[in-house]
């Protein structure tokens, strides 16, 4: 590419780029209700005399997607989340038909290592199990960590 049309191709897309920036900007800023028309639903209530709410910007999902959370509770309310039972973490695991992620899931999870004798039992080649089972496996599961 020549400079010739180097610098005339940046200017065009500098320009689309601040025209879309432009008018994205314009819309997220424009918090007036639009005018209403005949049945429109900015119209009043008659049974409850409010207005009806109307649909949230994208910061007020965002925030009620966070509180939804569990990092999001424990800062909202100050509790820790309740950890899982074993029945939970071994529906997860039936959930994921038993692969290698969620028994290492399960694993970490429940701190139980038949989920991880299970996953190498199972999963003898995949290196996530490897890792796991070189670095926090007992004697009861069979091979020697060299073998790992």
């Amino acid at each position: 590419m020549t400079p010739r049309t180097l610098i005339p191709g940046l200017a065009l897309a500098g320009l689309v780029f601040g025209l879309g920036y432009w008018m994205g900007s314009r819309s997220s800023d424009d918090s007036s209700p639009a005018p209403s028309t005949k049945g429109g639903a900015d119209r009043v209530s008659s049974a409850s005399g409010a207005r009806l709410n109307p649909v949230p910007g994208a910061s007020e999902r965002a925030a009620g997607a966070r509180q939804n959370t569990p990092l999001g509770r424990l800062l909202s309310e100050g509790e820790p989340p309740k950890p899982l039972t074993s029945e939970e973490v071994a529906a997860y695991v039936r959930l994921n038909n038993a692969n290698a992620q969620s028994l290492l899931a399960a694993f970490e999870t429940d701190k139980d290592i038949n989920w991880l004798r299970q996953a190498a039992a199972n999963f003898p080649d995949d290196p996530r199990v490897m890792f796991a089972v070189v670095n926090f496996g007992d004697a009861s599961i069979p091979g020697a960590r060299q073998e790992w």
